[in-house]
Protein backbone atom coordinates (compact mmCIF):
# COMPACT_ATOMS: atom_id res chain seq x y z
CA UNK A 1 0.00 0.00 0.00
CA UNK A 2 1.68 3.31 -1.20
CA UNK A 3 1.40 6.05 0.97
CA UNK A 4 -0.11 9.03 -0.44
CA UNK A 5 1.89 12.08 -0.78
CA UNK A 6 1.84 15.08 1.73
CA UNK A 7 1.18 18.16 0.49
CA UNK A 8 3.15 21.01 0.55
CA UNK A 9 2.58 24.35 1.94
CA UNK A 10 4.08 27.25 -0.73
CA UNK A 11 6.75 28.84 0.96
CA UNK A 12 7.29 32.82 -0.29
CA UNK A 13 11.17 33.22 -0.75
CA UNK A 14 13.10 35.22 1.78
CA UNK A 15 14.09 37.63 -0.62
CA UNK A 16 11.66 38.32 -3.04
CA UNK A 17 9.11 41.31 -2.87
CA UNK A 18 5.85 41.20 -3.72
CA UNK A 19 5.32 44.19 -6.49
CA UNK A 20 3.06 46.73 -6.09
CA UNK A 21 -0.31 47.19 -7.92
CA UNK A 22 0.17 48.67 -10.82
CA UNK A 23 -0.81 52.08 -10.96
CA UNK A 24 -2.06 52.28 -14.35
CA UNK A 25 -4.82 49.58 -14.07
CA UNK A 26 -6.07 51.57 -10.62
CA UNK A 27 -6.34 55.12 -13.60
CA UNK A 28 -7.99 52.87 -15.91
CA UNK A 29 -10.75 51.94 -13.47
CA UNK A 30 -11.74 56.17 -13.61
CA UNK A 31 -11.72 58.46 -11.08
CA UNK A 32 -11.73 57.88 -8.04
CA UNK A 33 -14.70 59.07 -5.08
CA UNK A 34 -12.92 62.00 -4.20
CA UNK A 35 -12.64 63.68 -7.83
CA UNK A 36 -15.99 62.77 -8.41
CA UNK A 37 -17.05 64.44 -5.40
CA UNK A 38 -15.13 67.64 -5.88
CA UNK A 39 -16.50 67.55 -9.65
CA UNK A 40 -20.13 67.64 -8.56
CA UNK A 41 -19.88 70.05 -5.96
CA UNK A 42 -18.39 72.68 -8.85
CA UNK A 43 -21.74 71.96 -10.55
CA UNK A 44 -23.89 72.42 -7.95
CA UNK A 45 -22.02 75.63 -6.88
CA UNK A 46 -22.27 76.85 -10.05
CA UNK A 47 -25.89 75.34 -10.23
CA UNK A 48 -26.80 77.06 -6.53
CA UNK A 49 -25.74 80.37 -7.48
CA UNK A 50 -28.26 80.50 -10.31
CA UNK A 51 -31.39 79.02 -8.26
CA UNK A 52 -30.39 80.93 -5.34
CA UNK A 53 -28.28 84.40 -6.17
CA UNK A 54 -25.67 85.30 -3.25
CA UNK A 55 -25.96 87.86 -1.71
CA UNK A 56 -23.69 90.13 0.60
CA UNK A 57 -23.48 88.64 4.20
CA UNK A 58 -23.24 92.04 5.22
CA UNK A 59 -25.63 95.00 3.22
CA UNK A 60 -27.46 92.17 1.36
CA UNK A 61 -26.36 93.72 -2.18
CA UNK A 62 -26.44 90.90 -4.87
CA UNK A 63 -23.11 89.24 -5.53
CA UNK A 64 -23.20 88.03 -8.90
CA UNK A 65 -19.53 87.68 -10.01
CA UNK A 66 -17.30 84.66 -9.37
CA UNK A 67 -13.73 85.01 -8.39
CA UNK A 68 -12.49 86.01 -11.67
CA UNK A 69 -8.23 85.59 -12.41
CA UNK A 70 -8.62 87.98 -14.80
CA UNK A 71 -9.84 90.75 -12.29
CA UNK A 72 -7.21 90.09 -9.94
CA UNK A 73 -5.83 93.85 -10.44
CA UNK A 74 -8.40 95.63 -10.70
CA UNK A 75 -9.82 94.30 -7.45
CA UNK A 76 -10.95 96.34 -4.82
CA UNK A 77 -7.66 94.64 -2.58
CA UNK A 78 -5.66 96.14 -4.89
CA UNK A 79 -7.40 99.11 -5.60
CA UNK A 80 -7.20 100.12 -2.12
CA UNK A 81 -3.45 100.53 -1.72
CA UNK A 82 -2.16 97.68 -0.34
CA UNK A 83 1.14 96.70 0.22
CA UNK A 84 3.23 94.11 -2.47
CA UNK A 85 2.91 91.79 0.55
CA UNK A 86 -0.81 92.23 1.04
CA UNK A 87 -1.31 91.94 -2.72
CA UNK A 88 0.51 88.33 -2.62
CA UNK A 89 -1.79 87.15 0.60
CA UNK A 90 -5.28 88.41 -1.72
CA UNK A 91 -3.84 86.97 -4.38
CA UNK A 92 -3.71 83.41 -2.43
CA UNK A 93 -7.53 84.10 -1.57
CA UNK A 94 -8.44 85.10 -4.66
CA UNK A 95 -6.99 81.41 -5.64
CA UNK A 96 -8.62 79.65 -3.07
CA UNK A 97 -11.31 80.83 -4.09
CA UNK A 98 -11.13 80.20 -7.86
CA UNK A 99 -10.34 76.67 -7.01
CA UNK A 100 -13.49 75.96 -5.29
CA UNK A 101 -15.36 77.77 -7.57
CA UNK A 102 -16.89 80.11 -4.78
CA UNK A 103 -19.09 82.79 -5.30
CA UNK A 104 -18.04 86.18 -3.33
CA UNK A 105 -19.34 86.36 0.46
CA UNK A 106 -18.91 90.42 0.42
CA UNK A 107 -19.72 92.55 -2.56
CA UNK A 108 -17.05 94.59 -4.01
CA UNK A 109 -18.13 97.59 -1.61
CA UNK A 110 -18.00 96.10 1.43
CA UNK A 111 -14.90 94.01 0.72
CA UNK A 112 -12.91 97.10 0.38
CA UNK A 113 -14.42 98.49 3.34
CA UNK A 114 -13.20 95.77 5.48
CA UNK A 115 -9.77 95.23 4.01
CA UNK A 116 -9.38 99.18 4.45
CA UNK A 117 -7.26 98.50 7.72
CA UNK A 118 -4.86 95.78 6.46
CA UNK A 119 -1.71 97.74 5.28
CA UNK A 120 -1.66 99.11 8.64
CA UNK A 121 -1.87 95.37 10.20
CA UNK A 122 0.79 94.33 8.06
CA UNK A 123 3.04 96.35 10.57
CA UNK A 124 1.73 94.71 13.69
CA UNK A 125 4.51 94.44 16.18
CA UNK A 126 4.71 90.32 16.83
CA UNK A 127 4.08 90.97 20.76
CA UNK A 128 1.35 92.79 21.31
CA UNK A 129 -0.40 92.79 17.50
CA UNK A 130 -0.11 97.24 17.48
CA UNK A 131 0.92 98.66 14.43
CA UNK A 132 3.88 100.22 14.44
CA UNK A 133 4.05 102.85 11.42
CA UNK A 134 2.32 103.47 8.30
CA UNK A 135 2.92 101.64 5.52
CA UNK A 136 4.02 103.16 1.78
CA UNK A 137 1.89 101.76 -1.03
CA UNK A 138 5.70 100.93 -2.10
CA UNK A 139 7.09 99.61 1.33
CA UNK A 140 7.65 95.93 1.42
CA UNK A 141 7.41 94.12 4.72
CA UNK A 142 9.44 91.18 5.10
CA UNK A 143 9.30 91.10 8.63
CA UNK A 144 6.55 93.12 10.13
CA UNK A 145 7.96 92.23 14.16
CA UNK A 146 9.32 93.97 16.87
CA UNK A 147 11.07 96.14 16.29
CA UNK A 148 9.59 97.46 12.84
CA UNK A 149 11.31 97.52 9.86
CA UNK A 150 12.32 101.44 9.91
CA UNK A 151 13.79 100.45 13.38
CA UNK A 152 10.99 102.60 15.63
CA UNK A 153 9.80 100.66 18.93
CA UNK A 154 6.60 99.50 18.96
CA UNK A 155 4.76 102.61 21.44
CA UNK A 156 1.98 99.91 23.14
CA UNK A 157 4.96 97.54 23.66
CA UNK A 158 6.55 100.79 25.52
CA UNK A 159 3.65 101.54 27.97
CA UNK A 160 2.80 97.50 29.34
CA UNK A 161 3.78 97.05 33.28
CA UNK A 162 4.63 93.42 31.73
CA UNK A 163 4.62 91.67 28.46
CA UNK A 164 1.79 89.43 27.45
CA UNK A 165 1.72 85.76 28.04
CA UNK A 166 1.43 85.08 24.10
CA UNK A 167 4.84 84.67 22.07
CA UNK A 168 3.45 86.51 19.52
CA UNK A 169 0.44 87.16 17.32
CA UNK A 170 -0.86 88.01 13.51
CA UNK A 171 -3.72 90.50 13.90
CA UNK A 172 -5.93 90.63 10.39
CA UNK A 173 -8.11 94.14 10.75
CA UNK A 174 -9.01 97.03 12.75
CA UNK A 175 -11.54 96.67 14.98
CA UNK A 176 -14.09 99.46 13.88
CA UNK A 177 -16.67 100.43 11.15
CA UNK A 178 -17.76 97.57 8.88
CA UNK A 179 -14.89 94.96 10.82
CA UNK A 180 -16.92 95.54 13.58
CA UNK A 181 -20.28 94.40 12.27
CA UNK A 182 -18.64 91.14 10.34
CA UNK A 183 -16.88 90.13 13.57
CA UNK A 184 -20.59 90.45 15.42
CA UNK A 185 -21.69 88.21 12.20
CA UNK A 186 -19.35 86.11 12.54
CA UNK A 187 -20.09 84.92 17.01
CA UNK A 188 -23.29 83.17 15.25
CA UNK A 189 -22.49 79.68 13.91
CA UNK A 190 -25.63 80.11 11.71
CA UNK A 191 -23.39 82.61 9.44
CA UNK A 192 -20.64 79.80 8.34
CA UNK A 193 -20.25 81.30 5.25
CA UNK A 194 -18.71 84.81 6.40
CA UNK A 195 -17.04 83.29 9.43
CA UNK A 196 -15.33 80.33 6.95
CA UNK A 197 -14.37 83.79 4.67
CA UNK A 198 -12.51 85.63 7.91
CA UNK A 199 -11.25 82.05 8.71
CA UNK A 200 -10.08 81.53 5.64
CA UNK A 201 -8.11 85.02 5.19
CA UNK A 202 -6.71 84.77 9.05
CA UNK A 203 -4.93 81.57 7.81
CA UNK A 204 -3.52 83.12 4.50
CA UNK A 205 -2.02 86.28 7.27
CA UNK A 206 -0.77 83.45 9.73
CA UNK A 207 0.98 81.56 7.05
CA UNK A 208 2.56 84.33 5.76
CA UNK A 209 3.75 85.74 9.29
CA UNK A 210 4.77 82.52 10.39
CA UNK A 211 6.55 80.48 7.69
CA UNK A 212 7.76 78.30 10.42
CA UNK A 213 4.11 76.75 11.26
CA UNK A 214 3.97 75.91 7.43
CA UNK A 215 3.25 72.00 7.59
CA UNK A 216 0.35 69.59 6.70
CA UNK A 217 -0.72 67.85 9.58
CA UNK A 218 -3.88 66.78 8.71
CA UNK A 219 -2.48 62.97 8.77
CA UNK A 220 -0.51 63.01 11.50
CA UNK A 221 -1.17 61.67 15.04
CA UNK A 222 -2.06 64.69 16.76
CA UNK A 223 -2.51 63.07 20.45
CA UNK A 224 0.79 61.31 20.84
CA UNK A 225 3.36 63.59 18.09
CA UNK A 226 4.29 66.65 20.20
CA UNK A 227 6.17 68.17 17.39
CA UNK A 228 2.40 68.43 15.56
CA UNK A 229 1.15 72.30 16.68
CA UNK A 230 -2.46 72.44 17.68
CA UNK A 231 -5.39 74.96 17.27
CA UNK A 232 -7.72 76.05 19.79
CA UNK A 233 -9.92 78.73 20.38
CA UNK A 234 -11.17 81.04 22.97
CA UNK A 235 -14.26 78.97 24.81
CA UNK A 236 -17.37 80.65 25.89
CA UNK A 237 -19.82 80.05 28.55
CA UNK A 238 -22.56 77.85 28.04
CA UNK A 239 -25.08 79.77 28.32
CA UNK A 240 -24.04 82.73 25.34
CA UNK A 241 -23.41 79.32 23.47
CA UNK A 242 -27.11 78.63 23.73
CA UNK A 243 -28.10 82.16 23.21
CA UNK A 244 -26.28 82.03 19.75
CA UNK A 245 -26.59 78.30 18.44
CA UNK A 246 -23.07 77.66 19.04
CA UNK A 247 -19.37 78.84 19.67
CA UNK A 248 -18.86 81.65 16.91
CA UNK A 249 -14.81 80.86 17.68
CA UNK A 250 -14.73 77.30 17.88
CA UNK A 251 -15.86 77.73 14.16
CA UNK A 252 -13.70 79.94 13.12
CA UNK A 253 -10.80 77.88 14.40
CA UNK A 254 -12.04 74.84 12.47
CA UNK A 255 -12.08 76.43 9.06
CA UNK A 256 -8.75 78.04 9.92
CA UNK A 257 -6.79 74.91 11.07
CA UNK A 258 -8.52 73.03 7.86
CA UNK A 259 -7.48 75.73 5.53
CA UNK A 260 -3.64 75.16 6.72
CA UNK A 261 -3.98 71.28 7.09
CA UNK A 262 -3.52 71.68 10.94
CA UNK A 263 -5.13 69.96 13.95
CA UNK A 264 -8.23 71.83 15.73
CA UNK A 265 -8.66 70.52 19.27
CA UNK A 266 -11.14 71.46 22.10
CA UNK A 267 -8.63 72.41 24.60
CA UNK A 268 -10.20 74.96 26.71
CA UNK A 269 -13.28 75.08 28.97
CA UNK A 270 -14.81 77.63 31.27
CA UNK A 271 -15.04 76.92 35.15
CA UNK A 272 -17.80 79.46 36.01
CA UNK A 273 -19.71 81.70 34.57
CA UNK A 274 -18.42 85.24 33.41
CA UNK A 275 -19.42 88.88 32.91
CA UNK A 276 -19.15 90.06 28.98
CA UNK A 277 -15.58 91.80 28.34
CA UNK A 278 -17.09 94.67 26.72
CA UNK A 279 -19.35 96.01 29.36
CA UNK A 280 -16.10 96.12 31.77
CA UNK A 281 -13.07 98.23 32.36
CA UNK A 282 -9.63 97.09 31.76
CA UNK A 283 -8.78 96.22 35.73
CA UNK A 284 -11.98 94.22 35.44
CA UNK A 285 -11.73 92.37 32.73
CA UNK A 286 -8.37 90.95 34.29
CA UNK A 287 -10.40 90.34 37.36
CA UNK A 288 -13.03 88.71 34.96
CA UNK A 289 -11.12 85.73 33.47
CA UNK A 290 -8.85 85.33 36.45
CA UNK A 291 -9.04 81.02 36.80
CA UNK A 292 -11.61 81.28 34.78
CA UNK A 293 -10.20 78.62 31.98
CA UNK A 294 -8.88 74.98 32.35
CA UNK A 295 -7.64 72.48 30.71
CA UNK A 296 -9.63 69.65 29.47
CA UNK A 297 -8.76 66.77 27.04
CA UNK A 298 -10.63 66.23 23.65
CA UNK A 299 -13.34 63.97 23.48
CA UNK A 300 -11.65 61.61 20.49
CA UNK A 301 -8.56 61.31 22.55
CA UNK A 302 -9.95 60.60 25.98
CA UNK A 303 -8.56 57.18 25.67
CA UNK A 304 -5.26 57.48 24.38
CA UNK A 305 -2.80 56.48 25.86
CA UNK A 306 1.26 58.12 25.25
CA UNK A 307 3.36 54.75 25.64
CA UNK A 308 1.88 53.12 28.76
CA UNK A 309 -0.42 55.73 30.53
CA UNK A 310 -3.21 57.73 29.74
CA UNK A 311 -3.26 61.21 28.27
CA UNK A 312 -3.24 63.80 30.72
CA UNK A 313 -2.92 67.56 29.83
CA UNK A 314 0.34 68.04 30.80
CA UNK A 315 1.68 65.03 28.40
CA UNK A 316 -0.84 66.48 25.63
CA UNK A 317 0.60 69.85 26.05
CA UNK A 318 4.15 69.47 26.82
CA UNK A 319 6.75 70.57 24.80
CA UNK A 320 3.70 71.76 21.76
CA UNK A 321 2.73 74.66 19.77
CA UNK A 322 -0.44 75.50 20.17
CA UNK A 323 -2.29 78.63 18.30
CA UNK A 324 -5.09 80.59 19.96
CA UNK A 325 -7.84 81.74 17.67
CA UNK A 326 -10.13 84.53 18.32
CA UNK A 327 -12.47 86.73 17.13
CA UNK A 328 -11.17 90.43 18.35
CA UNK A 329 -8.75 91.50 21.08
CA UNK A 330 -9.23 95.03 23.60
CA UNK A 331 -7.03 94.50 26.52
CA UNK A 332 -5.58 91.07 25.63
CA UNK A 333 -6.65 90.04 29.58
CA UNK A 334 -8.61 87.14 28.02
CA UNK A 335 -5.74 85.86 25.66
CA UNK A 336 -2.82 86.55 28.61
CA UNK A 337 -5.17 84.41 30.98
CA UNK A 338 -5.47 81.88 28.54
CA UNK A 339 -1.86 81.47 27.75
CA UNK A 340 -0.65 81.56 31.52
CA UNK A 341 -3.00 78.35 31.72
CA UNK A 342 -1.44 76.60 28.54
CA UNK A 343 2.21 77.31 29.60
CA UNK A 344 1.52 76.19 33.10
CA UNK A 345 0.28 73.12 31.30
CA UNK A 346 3.73 72.67 29.22
CA UNK A 347 2.95 74.03 26.20
CA UNK A 348 6.30 75.33 24.49
CA UNK A 349 4.74 78.38 22.94
CA UNK A 350 1.44 80.34 22.58
CA UNK A 351 0.70 82.24 18.96
CA UNK A 352 -2.42 84.13 19.07
CA UNK A 353 -4.49 85.01 15.73
CA UNK A 354 -7.36 87.17 16.11
CA UNK A 355 -9.78 88.64 13.44
CA UNK A 356 -9.57 92.07 14.75
CA UNK A 357 -7.47 94.34 17.07
CA UNK A 358 -9.60 97.03 18.94
CA UNK A 359 -7.18 99.97 19.45
CA UNK A 360 -7.80 102.64 21.20
CA UNK A 361 -7.28 106.21 20.80
CA UNK A 362 -6.21 107.37 24.05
Amino acid sequence: MSASPTPQTPVNPPNVVKSAPDESASQSAGPGPQKVSRVWRRYWDAFSAVLFPPCCSLCGEPVIELFDPSAKQSSSAVNSGLTERAAAEWDQVDLRHEMHGRVRVFCRSCDAAISESRPMMQTACDACGWPIVQPRPDEVHANAGHPSPSGLPCPRCSRLEKPFGFQRITPLYRYRGVVSDVVVLAKYPANATATRELAQRLAVAAGSRWPDLRLDAANAEAATDLTVPLVTHVPSPRGRQAHRGGSGTRLLARFFAKELGWVHADLLRTTRPMVKQAWLEDEQRRENVQDAFAIRIPWPWRWRTLGRSRLTPETLLQGREIILIDDVMTTGATANEISRVLLEAGAKRVSLAVVALAMREH
